[in-house]
């Protein structure tokens, strides 16, 4: 299947302010019928991170995405 997305800059990280981004893409069923997906999935993501330390960081995002069936996640890492 063929993506397509842009990813947008909404800050970058103070001292308790993480950087904040925004990805939106959407991935259209143009592979083999059977390994295709049958219909165009949506998925925005609202991207975080915080530098800890030099060589340290924490970075979070919040999934959101629009196929068959809706699905919220949130990582941490």
């Amino acid at each position: 299947d063929c993506s397509l997305g842009f990813k947008v800059d909404l800050s970058e990280s103070q001292t308790f302010i993480p950087d904040l981004a925004f990805i939106f893409s959407s991935s259209f069923p143009t592979g083999t019928n059977g390994l295709s997906q049958s219909e165009t999935q949506w998925t925005s993501k609202l991207c975080m991170g915080w530098t800890l330390a030099d060589s340290w960081s924490l970075g979070s995002n919040v999934n959101f995405e629009v196929s068959k069936f809706t699905l919220l996640s949130i990582a941490i890492s």
